[in-house]
């Protein structure tokens, strides 16, 4: 199934999820360095005339995204199901910047903001700060306000979903 990212937050500055997804790849060994990579690397060039790794070394290494947050009304995401890393799906520029790998497993994810409070639980499991703070760096936010600015439009208060695992952390 196909899990489309973009390359740029909603007030338009880099989010480097393609390189923190790859970062993510290497250190769980679910892609190589030297072969893989390479292949990704050189077919973006290709298709559109720039490199994508602009991200400082020394971030992209603190701060890994390791798995995705969807909603899923329809219940279609489980363990085994294809991941294919995509950037502007359904466009021209549609582009696969990783390898297929599995989804090794999904949580079920439930997160509240109100009056500057945030609460999560995953698998009906409360998470504190400390586990809230990994949350939103395994899922390639650099800050709790690039986190928050997100999945929090000005006036929403709740979002549920699933958290897309592709390695074998859990919380």
């Amino acid at each position: 199934m196909t899990l489309s990212f973009s390359t740029k937050f909603k007030n338009g500055t880099q989010n480097f999820f393609i390189e923190k997804i790859w970062e993510g790849l290497f250190r769980n060994d679910i892609a190589d360095a030297e072969n893989t990579f390479p292949v990704y690397t050189q077919k973006y060039m290709k298709k559109f005339g720039k490199d994508w790794d602009e991200l400082p070394s020394n971030t992209r290494l603190k701060h890994p995204k390791i798995h995705t947050m969807r909603e899923d009304k329809g219940d279609r995401w489980d363990k085994g199901n294809d991941i294919h890393f995509v950037i502007n799906n359904r466009t021209k520029d549609r582009f696969q910047f990783a390898p297929v790998v599995k989804c090794v497993s999904t949580q079920d994810v439930f997160i509240t903001y109100l009056r500057g409070r945030m609460e999560i639980t995953v698998d009906e499991k409360y998470l504190y700060c400390n586990d809230i703070e990994k949350l939103i760096k395994n899922d390639g936010f650099d800050s709790r306000n690039q986190f928050i600015d997100w999945f929090f439009p000005k006036s929403k208060t709740a979002w549920n979903g699933k958290i897309i695992h592709w390695t074998d952390f859990k919380y």
